[in-house]
């Protein structure tokens, strides 16, 4: 909990670092925009929109579907941070992840209804049915 916790903190500390800046008279755009530039230049990307898109509430909603091989780009993505992390090739983390995606069974649209914002408490529920995506 404390850990989430922290994690959140050291996320939004920047993002408070840049409202203040805002709220001052001084505050210029583009030293906005040069700031939000570097954090975003920070950031590794395609873990940020991974995040997203296995969100329960987001999936890839978030993006535009005029993107042509968004998704695919994505999975390859996902494919190369599961074997990074576990030194495993992953077996059915693509099937799985295409379940998640058309909100098949087990994860229904009633079932990721119930799970409100509790992001962990929803991947831990399914843990047993999609142990690769899960992890």
């Amino acid at each position: 909990w404390w850990s989430t916790i922290n994690n959140l903190a050291s996320l939004l500390l920047p993002y408070c670092a840049i409202l203040n800046k805002l709220q001052q008279d001084k505050a210029h755009l583009y030293e906005m925009i040069n700031r939000l530039e570097m954090r975003w230049k920070s950031w590794e990307q395609p873990l940020l929109l991974l995040a997203f898109l296995l969100h329960p509430e987001y999936r890839m909603e978030i993006f535009e579907n005029n993107i042509e091989g968004l998704y695919t780009q994505l999975s390859e993505w996902i494919c190369w941070y599961y074997y990074a992390w576990f030194q495993t090739e992953p077996k059915s983390l693509l099937s799985e992840l295409e379940k998640f995606r058309k909100q098949q069974k087990p994860f229904t649209l009633h079932a990721t209804n119930q799970f409100a914002n509790d992001i962990l408490g929803y991947w831990d529920f399914y843990s047993d049915s999609a142990k690769e995506l899960s992890k």
